[in-house]
């Protein structure tokens, strides 16, 4: 959902500041009129209208790139025509996604039992509302609807962390969908530490994506690339003796969803607090390929 401005785009913005409001309101118009067709159709079209709409456009857009060049690190076997065919995939859960947001209500909460299949592995435990974990999981299906199973289905007073949208008009939207439709609490990845703490000391669970690239965080081996990875959630477990739960967000068919708990990553017996985190985000990142290589086309 992050708006990406191409190298020219961004030169005329630092020179001209005062263009990027209209700027701002150009690219969320085309949103306002896609979510208002989106929001008036079932779950299960508004779906399909969003995959056909990205497949068609996304790769035409200049972020076509960025995700051709991620499949290349991740499936360095794939030929041009499979990587391109897996980045149609890609761009087609995008705009799933996207046709969703008007419905995580209808999803999560009001058909959350038919929606959503819950899944807890075994070896794995289903949060309570008695014990706050720190819920982990990838940009994968529909990870909005990672908060809504918490929520909605079983219960569980959740704080979500999100990135705020380069674009302050179209993150207003999102935050509304988000507000409405998941019922968390929602804090930005900007806040401190302190704040994340303070909601886990009021028995709330907190809920991260992870999978993303956190400028001046360790580097952690992905697809064995070492990349830039937020060690904060494997950080907050260890300090509150916190389960770090990886929960797995697959689609099935007419916007519904697998949503599965899987077993807490183990808390290694040796080491520092700090090389005991930065080796739980390794077994973490090492999930999310496996999970990824199962369904490229959902990340």
């Amino acid at each position: 959902m992050a708006v990406y401005y191409g190298r020219t785009a961004r030169r005329v913005l630092e020179r001209f500041p005062r263009l990027r409001y209209p700027l701002w309101v150009l690219e969320t118009l085309p949103l306002l009129a896609f979510w208002g067709v989106a929001a008036s159709l079932p779950p299960e079209r508004a779906s399909r209208l969003g995959r056909w709409l990205l497949e068609r456009l996304g790769p035409r857009l200049h972020k076509q790139r960025h995700v051709l060049r991620n499949l290349r690190v991740a499936f360095p076997g794939h030929s041009p025509q499979e990587l391109a065919r897996v980045a149609r995939e890609v761009w087609g859960n995008l705009g799933a996604v996207m046709g969703e947001y008007p419905h995580l209500g209808t999803i999560s909460q009001v058909e959350g039992a038919r929606r959503l299949e819950i899944v807890v592995e075994e070896g794995a435990s289903t949060p309570t509302a008695t014990r706050p974990v720190v819920m982990v999981t990838a940009h994968l299906a529909n990870w909005e609807l990672a908060a809504g199973a918490m929520t909605g289905v079983l219960g569980i007073p959740l704080s979500g962390v999100y990135g705020p949208q380069e674009n302050p008009l179209a993150d207003r939207l999102v935050q509304r969908f988000r507000r409405r439709g998941l019922r968390c609490g929602l804090v930005a990845k900007e806040a401190s530490m302190r704040q994340l703490v303070r909601h886990l000391r009021e028995g709330r669970s907190l809920g991260l994506v992870v999978d993303q690239r956190v400028d001046g965080s360790p580097l952690v081996p992905f697809f064995g690339v070492p990349a830039a990875t937020a060690v904060s959630p494997a950080r907050l477990a260890l300090r509150f003796g916190c389960d770090l739960v990886p929960l797995r967000m697959e689609r099935l068919p007419e916007a519904r969803f697998r949503v599965t708990f899987t077993s807490p990553i183990p808390v290694p017996e040796r080491g520092s607090d700090k090389e005991k985190a930065l080796e739980m985000t390794r077994r973490l990142n090492a999930l999310f390929e496996s999970w990824i290589r199962e369904r490229p086309g959902e990340w």
